[in-house]
């Protein structure tokens, strides 16, 4: 896996899978601003819980800026792997 040469370098990939906390922080692209209203934190809502049922995943808690969104992912069993959400 490549690493962006202007974001930090991820985790090893053990750290991602099991039943391991991951903090994930998101920016929009060109750090894009106007995107966050009632309807997009519908469809990011429903995102979570479809990415949830289907990676074996729980969010805990979600925090959506003006620029940025930060996630917590906790997955729940041990075949759970994160990285195939990202």
């Amino acid at each position: 896996m490549m690493d962006h040469p202007d974001h930090l370098p991820r985790l090893d990939p053990s750290s991602y899978r099991g039943t391991a906390w991951v903090h994930w922080t998101m920016t929009m692209h060109d750090r894009a601003r106007g995107w966050l209203d009632d309807s997009m934190h519908r469809q990011v809502r429903e995102l979570l819980l479809h990415t949830s049922a289907r990676y074996f995943l729980h969010c805990a808690g979600y925090c959506l800026m003006p620029d940025h969104a930060h996630f917590l992912w906790m997955g729940l069993w041990d075949g759970s792997d994160q990285l195939l959400v990202s």
